[in-house]
């Protein structure tokens, strides 16, 4: 698991996952999300590509509930579209 200083603009990206998710994030799930998106983030920005095991591996890493993974695959998809 990765450690790094969470930016802002994670905790926003959090944020709107939460308020598009058909199951809006609790208090705890935030900051346990925020964790996950930003080593999300992190690896894309870094040119790296994730694949679906990734997503789940590190969902699971971070003790993120695995049923939201296509969830978040799928927005996280619509946010790289967005900010090209």
């Amino acid at each position: 698991m990765m450690k790094n200083k969470i930016a802002p603009t994670v905790y926003k990206l959090v944020y709107e996952y939460s308020h598009q998710s058909e199951q809006p994030l609790n208090e705890s799930e935030s900051d346990t999300m925020a964790e996950y998106f930003n080593d999300l983030v992190t690896r894309l920005v870094g040119g790296e590509s994730i694949d679906a095991d990734t997503l789940l591996r590190l969902a699971k890493e971070y003790g993120v509930d695995v049923l939201r993974v296509p969830e978040i695959a799928r927005f996280l998809s619509e946010w790289g579209r967005d900010g090209e």
